[in-house]
């Protein structure tokens, strides 16, 4: 039953970010004919080559990632994108500059935007590229749609039974307090191209000291709102590119404060009396979910902050005025239907899918543009013979060279991604086949040690 299909690769980049998404437009994907390959974002890209040839994601059209793009072309693949960082972004000109580059536009087949901005961006520099642009928003926002929260309730019962009244703060410093360290950071971002010449070189500087302002004050403002509003628990998600140690400290401090980086962010949103963010995409979730979202920006520097959050959220300048508006909002719930109104306009021109055909179903279909049928089926055995190769040259090269960036950025990736089993997989199809039954018929498998395949078995 799953011969005489084309095939459809997607990595999972962020676990607790992208997996409930991704494996929603996987089965979308699976009822439209597809057979789907999920696995982590390393794995799909090392193996691709091992692959039968069909359509693989990327993640992105920045120069690092338009190298992987043009490998999958070379190997045989058409190659469709999602730029998963597409939507809270910076200026409009440092987002093409860093974020749009011209390799990315020539190796990419399709490309998805999350909304009308988005594309009214890009649309000049990929005039001249044979890339196809859609407007369908973004999967894992289909969360946050009436019909699939829902599968979020066990959580947030169990959620606010262990911690019942809490104020969250979403962290996003992964420049400020990243997880492997300022060295690396540095050296990844020259890799990606982002400090080629002494002016790129100076604005990635200053948004890092930046963002390590903001990180120390909000050290200070997490100890400040503990302290005032002892009788909520405080909860910190951390970004998942952020070292967690410094926000453990805190959470042993106070015995009403906690550090949760696993699991989905969307009941832990839908949970919280008020989140507390700088800049974060959460924010906008915060907004679609109904709960009420506070942008501290004790520093105003406008050129390396991201505007779409921090005005669809209220905004508060000093320690004195978040406390101030968190007191209010726990106080009092009522949304100001006119500033509700004027924000909502304001989103919709940012982010498409939040009403009419889901992203999923959207992105699905239009894959089925350039999807071509293909026989062959997935040679497990060389799969497997290729993964104990990778392990042993990994292996080899931590007795020679010890720890260093090849190691460092290994565990970089574990640490967004700790690693995908097909229970995740199972138990999220089974909670979406009672929401819709086309996907009542959705099966999983293991391909290899880390990757799993998603048909339709009729």
């Amino acid at each position: 039953m799953r011969r005489n299909k084309p095939w459809l690769y997607m990595p999972i980049e962020t676990k607790a970010r992208d997996l409930y998404g991704k494996t929603l437009l996987a089965s979308f994907a699976a009822t439209n004919n597809f057979n789907v390959v999920v696995g982590p974002k390393k794995d799909i890209n090392s193996k691709s080559l091992f692959f039968p040839r069909g359509i693989i994601f990327n993640v992105g059209l920045a120069k690092n990632l338009a190298r992987n793009s043009k490998k999958f072309k070379r190997e045989g693949h058409q190659v469709a994108v999602i730029d998963e960082e597409g939507l809270v972004t910076l200026r409009d000109d440092i987002y093409l500059h860093q974020r749009v580059s011209r390799e990315g536009l020539e190796n990419a087949d399709l490309f998805f935007c999350w909304g009308k901005r988005q594309a009214s961006i890009i649309e000049e520099k990929a005039r001249k590229m044979n890339c196809k642009f859609f407007i369908t928003g973004n999967p894992r926002f289909d969360m946050l749609r009436p019909e699939y929260k829902d599968i979020f309730n066990k959580d947030i019962k169990e959620i606010k039974k262990k911690y019942g009244k809490f104020i969250l703060v979403n962290t996003n410093f992964g420049r400020g307090n990243h997880f492997a360290g300022d060295d690396f950071l540095l050296d990844s971002l020259k890799e990606k191209g982002w400090m080629g010449n002494p002016d790129d070189k100076k604005y990635i500087l200053a948004n890092v000291d930046w963002q390590k302002k903001i990180f120390k004050e909000f050290q200070k403002m997490i100890l400040g709102i503990a302290e005032k509003f002892n009788e909520y628990n405080i909860i910190i998600r951390p970004h998942p590119s952020e070292k967690y140690d410094v926000w453990e400290k805190i959470a042993q401090t106070f015995s009403n404060v906690f550090v949760v980086h696993s699991s989905n962010a969307v009941p832990w949103i839908m949970a919280a009396d008020v989140l507390v963010h700088n800049g974060c995409t959460t924010a906008v979730e915060a907004f679609i979910l109904g709960t009420e979202a506070i942008s501290y920006r004790p520093f105003i520097i406008e050129e390396q902050e991201t505007e779409f959050s921090n005005k669809i959220s209220l905004e508060a300048f000093s320690l004195k005025e978040l406390m101030e508006m968190v007191e209010k909002k726990i106080n009092n719930s009522i949304i100001d239907i006119e500033d509700y109104s004027n924000k909502k306009k304001y989103l919709d021109n940012f982010l498409s899918g939040i009403e009419g055909k889901t992203a999923s179903e959207k992105i699905s279909l239009n894959l089925k543009s350039i999807a071509q049928i293909n026989h062959e089926r997935i040679n497990i055995p060389l799969v497997l013979l290729f993964e104990i190769y990778e392990y042993v040259v990994l292996m080899l090269k931590r007795i020679v060279f010890g720890k260093n960036n090849s190691s460092l950025s290994l565990a970089y990736q574990l640490h967004k991604n700790p690693g995908l089993v097909k229970k995740d997989f199972q138990d999220f199809i089974k909670k979406i086949s009672k929401i819709d039954k086309r996907f009542a018929n959705l099966k999983v498998k293991k391909i290899g040690l880390s990757c799993y395949q998603i048909y339709e078995r009729k």
